[in-house]
């Protein structure tokens, strides 16, 4: 009697209340969608990471471009990869969206410096949706 007592009393009572579903809908819908965002991140930053870390004749052609040593693009490849594991995990998905923002600021930035604006609209992209997966994980 003790036991059911305690349990029904532990469980709020949101019965004939009509805002229980704002209650409960925004914070179990943020999570699931920025739970689903961080493994599509997750996805692009692995492809993103292979590809950086191969080193394809056009990415290693545009790091030189930028300015940057030979090596970086593996440095790219690993935080990308970094990003993409953390990503995966709903205990570290913010971390891996903080770190794949800042390796996609770092992309915008390079792009803006050497005025080259069309490659701009896939990393600001992807830079928006690493920022909504970080608020989804706050809220």
């Amino acid at each position: 009697m003790l036991a059911q007592a305690l349990t029904m009393s532990a469980q709020p009572d949101y019965e004939g209340d009509p805002m229980y579903i704002y209650a409960i809908l925004p914070n179990s819908a943020f999570s699931l969608g920025a739970t689903w965002l961080g493994w599509a991140l997750a996805a692009f930053f692995v492809l993103g990471g292979v590809v950086n870390w191969i080193g394809t004749p056009s990415a290693r052609a545009d790091y030189a471009r930028w300015g940057y040593p030979r090596w970086f693009h593996y440095v790219t490849a690993l935080c990308e990869l970094t990003a993409a594991a953390l990503l995966v995990s709903p205990f570290t998905q913010i971390w891996g969206a903080a770190l794949a923002a800042l390796v996609m600021a770092a992309a915008c930035t390079t792009v803006i410096k050497h005025k080259e604006l069309g490659h701009l609209p896939a990393p600001a992209i992807v830079l928006v949706l690493c920022l909504i997966c970080m608020l989804g994980n706050l809220i």
